[in-house]
């Protein structure tokens, strides 16, 4: 069970309820989203038990695969997803920690993330996942905190993508080396489109 990925990973719909854990004042001070200024109170009580429990599966991550993928909770390990660290985690996470207040906690995964993060790496990723995790986490935080370096890394690995939408059906290729650009496996499943 991916129980830590559950806990970092939350639904659009939680969003609001996390945004509101402080006045709505002093989250759009930490945020610049018009989601998170004209969210509309929730349950501050559950706001708190989200951002405690959050906090419980960053610090795993912190204390046992910092400047890894993920947290292999069972046994407090860590995994790369592909063999070398592309900080899913803490690029998956940022915006979730700025949306939350969780300041201190952004702060270090941001500096984290723009002084150690590379993809000039000769691996295969998977298309859909690098995309919505990395490229994702990468262009929201941007959004939020108008951080320069991380709009960088983000067109870079924008950059590094291109190849596998190349192919002759328009369907993105599976796989694609983010150093090389050579591409692989052409078939694909939709519903990650």
């Amino acid at each position: 069970m991916q129980v830590f990925g559950i806990c970092l990973c939350f639904s659009a719909a939680l969003i609001p309820l996390l945004a509101l854990a402080g006045p709505p004042e002093e989250r759009a001070q930490s945020a610049s989203s018009a989601a998170v200024r004209h969210a509309t109170p929730g349950n501050p009580q559950a706001a708190e038990q989200v951002r405690q429990e959050f906090l419980h599966a960053w610090n795993g991550y912190k204390q046992y695969a910092w400047g890894h993928d993920e947290l292999k909770p069972l046994s407090k390990g860590y995994h790369d997803w592909y063999g070398v660290s592309l900080l899913m985690t803490p690029v998956d996470a940022l915006d979730t920690m700025i949306l939350m207040g969780l300041d201190d906690q952004a702060r270090e995964a941001r500096e984290l993330i723009v002084t150690k993060l590379s993809f000039d790496r000769d691996i295969y990723v998977k298309t859909f996942e690098i995309t919505i995790r990395l490229l994702g986490g990468l262009l929201s935080s941007y959004e939020l905190t108008h951080d320069k370096r991380l709009l960088s890394l983000a067109e870079d690995l924008g950059d590094r993508l291109l190849p596998a939408f190349g192919s002759p059906t328009g369907m993105p290729y599976v796989e694609v080396n983010l150093r090389t650009g050579k591409v692989r496996n052409p078939k694909t499943n939709p519903a990650e489109i």
